[in-house]
């Protein structure tokens, strides 16, 4: 697991499998757990990057966040 600092200091989390030329998976509505059975399929061949949404999985969350207020 990996980590980044957003803009407003939130920590977003982010798995990455494999190398190669990046294949970023971004999980809707549901968790990122959603592509593990996906995943092995691709990592041969690509750098397998699985990004955890504000709030889900390890990313921490804040009160309050805004399209505009990420971009900062």
């Amino acid at each position: 697991m990996y980590t980044v600092t957003s803009a407003d200091g939130t920590s977003i989390a982010y798995e990455q499998r494999g190398e190669g030329p990046p294949l970023i998976l971004v999980h809707g509505g549901s968790s990122p757990q959603y592509w593990e059975p996906i995943v092995p399929r691709f990592s041969d061949d690509f750098r397998v990057v699985i990004p955890h949404r504000r709030g889900v999985g390890a990313s921490e969350d804040t009160d309050e966040y805004s399209l505009e207020q990420g971009s900062q």
